[in-house]
Parts: structure tokens; sequence; C-alpha cells
């Protein structure tokens, strides 16, 4: 429940005062000193012990807002480098601002303005991730293919590494016969020309039959 400082005021007119209070030194946040501001800013007079319970109730939760506000940002900062999602801290955030209000929404009136555009942040946050999700799942699926293409590409790089391999056995094969049957010619020549045997001699060396 909100308590009679805090009552005075609607959502904006709350947020600068609560403002106006941090930017006071602090000998003059005393609990003497809220009482005096909020008579000036309002007309209205407020006793110690509703400055008190406005320090250690609404102003101490605005605070808090802060903090969390200033920790979103820093998570967002870190949270590709710590392997945090940044929506968790957006989510988080959120969640418990419309907590606080809820709970402190003085008679059960509740801000729909406020309450909708919380709203409408986890909407946000929630399509972002599955947005996300889909992005990654698309990029792992293109990332498969690309493997499965890789392996195919190999394989037939193998392959082909096989058939210039057979082929220069093949090529090698031919010139060690035509080495040969070359040899067998010169020897042939030498001594006195082609007969049928010599010539079936150097048909066997290259293994032309």
């Amino acid at each position: 429940m909100a308590g009679k400082i805090q009552g005075a005021f609607n959502d904006e007119q709350f947020e600068a005062f609560c403002r106006e209070l941090q930017e006071l030194p602090a000998k003059s946040r005393t609990l003497e000193g809220i009482a005096k501001l909020f008579e000036e800013r309002t007309g209205l007079k407020a006793s110690v012990m509703a400055a008190k319970s406005f320090v250690d109730g609404p102003f101490a939760r605005h605070l808090e807002k802060l903090n969390r506000g200033r920790e979103t940002r820093e998570a967002l900062v870190s949270a590709a480098g710590a392997g945090v999602h940044p929506l968790d801290a957006i989510e988080e955030a959120t969640v418990l601002e419309l907590q606080d209000h809820l709970t402190n929404a003085e008679g059960g009136a509740i801000d729909v303005n406020f309450l909708s555009s919380q709203l409408v942040k986890l909407r946000t946050s929630i399509s972002m991730r599955e947005e996300s999700k889909r992005k990654e799942r698309d990029l792992e699926r293109k990332i498969s293919e690309s493997e499965k293409k890789l392996a195919l590409a190999d394989q037939q790089m193998k392959l082909r590494d096989e058939q210039i391999a057979k082929l220069q056995d093949q090529a090698n094969e031919r010139a060690e016969k035509n080495a040969k049957a070359k040899a067998a010619l010169e020897t042939a020549k030498k001594k006195g020309g082609l007969t049928r045997e010599s010539l079936a001699k150097i048909e066997e060396a290259a293994k032309l039959l």
C-alpha cells in the first residue's frame, strides 16, 4: 500500500519527486528534509514518521528499480561474453516491476498504461527470443548442409586422386614397356636388322600381342 507521500503523486510526479530527492545533498536528505520538500511541492504536511515510511518503502523500491535498470544494462553488455541470453535480464526486470506495481497499487488502483507497457515489453522480449531461436536453428541447418557438401567434395577429391594415381601407374607401365621395346629394337639393329625371331622378342618385351 502506498503511504501518504507516494499517494499524493501520480506515477510521473512520483518519479520526478524521487529524482529530486536523489539530487539533494546528503545533509538535506533527512526525514525532516524530505517532509519539508514534500510540503513545498504539494502544500501538504507530512510527519517524520510518514517520511520514514516513504524512505523505507516507496523510495527504497524506486532506488532498487534504478539499480535493476543499471544491472540490466550491465547484463546486456556482459551477456554475450558470459554465455547468458541478454533477454533474461530484460524479462526478469520487467516481471519485478510488474510485481512491484501490483503489490503497491493504492486500493487496487492499477495503472493500465504502465501495465500494458510492461506486457508489451514481455511480448517483445519473447518474440525476440523465438526469432533468435529460429535463426539459431536455421544457422545450424545451414552448417549441417555445408558439412555434408564438404564431406561429399572430400570424397570426390579422394576418388579423383585415386583415378589420377591409377592413370599415372598406367602411364609409367606404358613408358616402361616402350623403353623395353626400344632397347630390343636397338639390339636387333646392331645384329643386322629385324627378323621374325627378333620381332617376336620386341613384341614380347612391349607386350603388344
